[in-house]
This record gives C-alpha cells, structure tokens and sequence, in this order.
C-alpha cells in the first residue's frame, strides 16, 4: 500500500493544467471600490462579502480590501464571520442575516456586531443577554423582509435604552426597488428612513452608522440621512442604476 501511496504523491509533483480556471482580479476589484469611495466621498463603504463574496470567494475577497479603510464588512451569518475570523482577518464585521439568540449569547468572537430583526427578537436578547453585544438595528421601511416596524420603533427604543447588554452602535434598511423604473416607492422609503434615522439619532447617541442603500440605492445620495452605502454588486463591477455610468470592471473571469 505504501507504495502506492507514494505513486500517487509523485503524480502530483507534475504540473497540471486545468480546463476551466477562475480568475479573480484584485486590481478590478480595488479599482471598484475606489470608483465609487470617489463618486460619493460623503459616505463610508461596508464592502458586502454574504454568500461567500457573490462566489468570489470569501476570505480571498476579504484579504484584497485589507489595503482600504472600511468600518466593517457585511456577511451573511455568523458561520461566515468565523471564517473570516479564522484565516486571520481583524476588520470589524456586520453579520446581517438572522442569528439564533443562543448563537449570539455564546459567540467568542471579537468586534463583530450582530443584526436585530424584529421587535420580538430585541424582547428575547434583552431577556436572554447576560453581556454586552452589538448591534445594528434594522428598520422595515417598506420592504416587509425584516425590520422593525414603524409603529414599533418608539418601544423599541426604549427597550434598548433600559437593556444595559445590548449596545446598538448601527442602524439600516433595505429599500426594495431603488433600480427600479417608478421612483415613487423608493421615495417613501427614504421619507420613513429619513424620520426614522432622526428619532433614532436623537435617542441613541451612541449610534455610528446608518446605512439604508446598497450599490443602486447609493445613487440617492445626499438625498438620504446615511452615513455608509452597502457595496455589494458594484464591488464585483455589477451596476443596474438606469442611466449611471460608473467606470466598472468584472472582478471574476472564467477562462
């Protein structure tokens, strides 16, 4: 058997050229970012990595942005920010998709800031919480995903502010048809947010971020009470705004 072994470990000493290859560009990817930090240089960007980076690669994606000032990076779950965490990356991280209160409760890691996602959710980690967490609220301005609703705002604000182990540094939303041909349920989003991100400010003094567009909701611009954009799609040279031309270049090449 042993020999076997060793025939097949001197195979691989042989060079091998596949038949498909994937590229990831880091030049296209920097460039990509830099395009749109110069285009709205009033607003901080959270590069998106959820889902493994689009399928660009997880911790590949995260260690080329390491050369740019960021205020966090957006993933997907908890699973994800361990990756990241495991291959070494110290950038502080967004988990922006549901996570179990237990999960919450027993994370060893450092600087990551998990999402509240509905009223009832905030009810059980003000019970469930025995140390301090941070948090992003995420607000429901129309787009009926997650989020605390409008008539539930006032509550939860005071809920937060009475529950000494949830510390809400962020909040956001989502808008759902910002690269949309009719303007007019974005427009109503961003009033709610607008109104919501005021109250939340005046409440909340120690919040830092606001973030309501991603990559097509950033062409609202001063428009919007934010300080952070989302970039997701654009990041990978991917932008579906009508009549916005951005110098972008596909970070991905299959060859």
């Amino acid at each position: 058997m042993r020999w076997l072994v060793r025939f097949i470990r001197g195979l691989w000493k042989h060079s091998y050229v596949p038949l498909i290859e994937i590229l990831i560009h880091r030049g296209a990817l920097l460039h990509n970012f830099d395009v749109f930090r110069n285009a709205y240089p009033q607003l901080e960007i959270a590069p998106v990595l959820k889902s493994n980076a689009y399928g660009h690669g997880l911790a590949q994606v995260a260690t080329i942005l390491t050369s740019r000032q960021v205020p966090f990076l957006c993933v997907d779950s908890l699973y994800e920010a361990r990756v990241l965490r495991s291959e070494g990356m110290r950038t502080p991280l967004l988990v922006i998709g549901y996570t179990p209160s237990e999960n919450i409760r027993q994370c060893p890691l450092r600087d990551i800031a998990f999402s509240i996602l509905s009223f009832q959710e905030l009810q059980v980690l003000a019970e469930q919480l025995s140390e301090p967490r941070t948090f992003h609220l995420k607000v429901d301005t129309g787009m009926h995903r997650y989020g605390i609703l409008p008539e539930e705002l006032a509550e939860a604000v005071k809920l937060i502010q009475k529950s000494p182990n949830i510390r809400v540094t962020g909040a956001f939303s989502h808008l759902a048809d910002a690269d949309g041909p009719d303007p007019r349920m974005t427009e109503e989003q961003v009033r709610y947010w607008n109104q919501a991100a005021d109250a939340l400010r005046r409440s909340l003094p120690a919040m830092r971020y606001f973030h309501l567009g991603a990559t097509a909701g950033s062409v609202l611009g001063e428009g919007v009470d934010a300080n952070v954009i989302r970039l997701g799609l654009g990041l990978y040279g991917m932008d579906r705004v009508p009549g916005r031309e951005l110098d972008l270049r596909p970070v991905l090449e299959m060859r």
